[in-house]
């Protein structure tokens, strides 16, 4: 399951001292956390893993353009490293 690999992930982003995909690892794993731990929630299985990941991927993507608009290009461009991290 992607919830097995993004713990590789958070182990070695940690080892490497990678702060940014540290964080959107983290982000990811709670997302699982807080989906299993909803009210009538249904089981974590690899497609409702991947459907988490395009959430956030989506509300990346939205706050990228959102910057951009608003002529903030440096935090444009976090969102678009952490995009390429998910």
């Amino acid at each position: 399951m992607i919830q097995e690999k993004i713990d590789e992930l958070i182990k070695s982003a940690m080892k490497n001292s990678q702060s940014t995909a540290l964080r959107v690892y983290r982000a990811v794993k709670t997302a699982f956390m807080e989906y299993k731990t909803a009210k009538n929630a249904k089981p974590l299985n690899e497609i409702a893993e991947i459907n988490i990941i395009r959430k956030m991927i989506s509300a990346r993507e939205d706050a990228m353009q959102q910057f951009k608009i608003a002529n903030r290009f440096e935090l444009a461009k976090v969102e678009e490293d952490e995009i390429g991290l998910y």
